[in-house]
């Protein structure tokens, strides 16, 4: 399978933009909506309320500085009953990813009629921007992306980090 990034403006509602793209609606718009969310579920949400009400209060502030993360793409989650993934690059450029999907979209089973429970793919630089990834045919310019191994199991890696710990204790 491919994947194009479709790449989101930079204007502080980056985040939303990519999440609405599918639906074709207001990235400032969905901004809004999901702040009034947070709001109205926070109560629900256990030892996470707090961080709820504090992402909302962050949401209501000025885009070009406050900017959505995880917390509002957990809530956009539960709001639109969908699956969320963030990708992003680590430090040795191996693309990892982590789903952000709601407990409680992933503990509701099997999708009832109307439900879409499609999975949104969002791509995060690691400071300021999200963009959408989407599927592609490979002839079109998409890049495909398939299972990496994990960089911590590969034998240079292990022979690696064992050489790193021998010259912590000094045995080198």
């Amino acid at each position: 399978a491919c994947i194009k990034r479709a790449k989101t403006k930079d204007d502080g509602n980056c985040l939303f933009h990519a999440l609405a793209h599918q639906d074709g609606a207001d990235g400032a718009a969905l901004r809004a909506e999901v702040a009034e969310f947070l709001v109205e579920h926070a109560a629900d949400q256990g030892v996470f309320a707090d961080s709820w009400l504090e992402e909302a209060d962050m949401l209501n502030g000025d885009p070009r500085s406050c900017w959505g993360g995880d917390t509002s793409i957990v809530a956009w989650s539960l709001l639109k009953h969908r699956r969320a993934k963030v990708h992003w690059r680590d430090h040795r450029n191996v693309l990892r990813a982590e789903d952000k999907t709601h407990p409680d979209v992933l503990a509701g089973g099997e999708p009832e009629e109307g439900d879409n429970l499609t999975t949104v793919h969002l791509m995060c630089n690691g400071k300021d921007q999200y963009d959408l990834l989407t599927p592609s045919d490979c002839s079109g310019g998409g890049q495909r992306f398939g299972s990496q191994p994990d960089p911590e199991s590969s034998s240079s890696t292990k022979k690696r980090n064992e050489i790193g710990e021998e010259r912590q204790r000094g045995t080198t």
